[in-house]
């Protein structure tokens, strides 16, 4: 069984427009807050976990 810090994680923001972004790291990156400087909570966004 995978641990649950290595568990993968990606954030796919602005999909579908020019401005598409897309961050990937693991789960326990995600809870320790990695992706508050890259996200832009104004954007939708998906988030991907698995």
């Amino acid at each position: 069984m995978r641990k649950i810090q290595n568990t993968p994680v990606q954030i796919l923001e602005a999909v579908g427009i020019a401005r598409e972004r897309l961050w990937t790291s693991t789960l326990q990156q995600f809870a320790a807050s990695k992706a508050d400087q890259w996200f832009d909570s104004a954007s939708p966004a998906l988030i991907i976990i698995g």
